[in-house]
């Protein structure tokens, strides 16, 4: 997993620097906000600017884990420690997004298409690669990619659009994401396994467990009562508003292929759930158990999923306060 970070890791940074210096080659500046830029680069033929821009916006793909520089992700999620994973899950694809939403503001090319495009791949590796998933941490790292999928959508541009739906599901994502982990490194302690099947006794041995596994998982979907669904609302709205004003129909397309998206989702996210709740236990006559620590460090995620659904005014006054 550590060489195959290594070895994408650097070759999408070898992609972007040298995009990089293709855009420097073409402006005579990296200042890729300042108007000097934008007309210089304005001089030239649209098709190699895309292609140019694509490639500089590689290397920040590969931190957000999108699709096509998503290949490290199942592996090194699956091979690292709770704590390293939480952190690589969330910092590297802050950064990634804000550059990203600065290159799209900066707006000295459209980038719609190119970011359409990363969407359309991110869903479909992310969702229909986790439907075949039974190890539950390789399962996180395939949603995490359709995950940047879907708050890419965020960035899509209309106009007076903004970058709002991008860091509002951003900032969402973080709870879901560590409490996501840190139910996976539970279940190890408690199933001796990641093995989704494996999970069938824990439901009824652990059912505070098991409940708490399901809010996290329905927050993951997008449903209601959790800060998931708002997520999934706002940058929707935002992808539907960027649609109404733009020409063609590749934008609704896009807003349809996502709602579908996230319908698929509900299947290998609920998986474990049902597995937990619904199946038959592996162990019979596995009594009641009951874990102090599990129960208040998940509840404590899965009271913020549910609080921050009731109340969304911090997130959003610090998103539009920062951002």
């Amino acid at each position: 997993a550590g060489i195959k970070y290594l070895i994408f890791g650097a070759v999408a940074s070898a992609i972007m620097l040298f995009g990089i210096s293709l855009f420097y080659g073409l402006s005579h500046s990296l200042d890729f906000s300042s108007r000097e830029f934008a007309e210089k680069v304005a001089l030239n033929p649209t098709g190699p600017v895309q292609i140019i821009s694509f490639m500089v916006l590689g290397g920040f793909l590969f931190k957000i884990a999108a699709a096509p520089f998503h290949h490290w992700v199942p592996d090194v999620y699956e091979s690292t420690s709770t704590p390293v994973i939480s952190f690589l899950s969330f910092a590297p694809k802050a950064a990634g997004f804000i550059f990203i939403s600065r290159m799209v503001a900066a707006d000295f090319t459209n980038l719609n298409a190119i970011l359409a495009l990363v969407i359309l791949l991110s869903l479909v590796v992310g969702n229909f690669a986790a439907l075949w998933q039974n190890d539950f941490k390789r399962l996180l790292g395939y949603s995490g990619i359709a995950q940047s999928g879907f708050i890419l959508t965020g960035l899509i541009t209309g106009n007076n659009s903004d970058v709002y739906g991008t860091f509002f599901y951003l900032v969402a994502y973080l709870p879901i994401t560590i409490g996501s982990f840190f139910l996976a490194d539970f279940i190890r302690k408690k199933a001796r396994t990641l093995d989704i099947p494996s999970m069938a006794r824990l439901g009824k041995k652990y059912p505070l467990l098991a409940l708490n596994a399901l809010i996290i998982l329905i927050s993951l979907v997008g449903l209601p009562p959790t800060i998931g669904f708002l997520a999934k609302l706002v940058v929707f709205s935002s992808l539907a508003d960027a649609a109404s004003v733009s020409p063609g129909y590749l934008l609704y397309g896009l807003l349809i292929f996502g709602l579908f998206n996230a319908a698929i989702a509900l299947y290998y996210y609920l998986r474990p759930a049902y597995m937990m709740i619904m199946r038959d236990p592996a162990e019979k006559g596995a009594g009641f158990s009951y874990d102090l620590l599990i129960t208040l460090v998940l509840s404590y995620f899965s009271f913020t999923l549910i609080y921050l659904f009731l109340k969304p005014d911090f997130i959003s006054e610090w998103v539009s306060g920062v951002f």
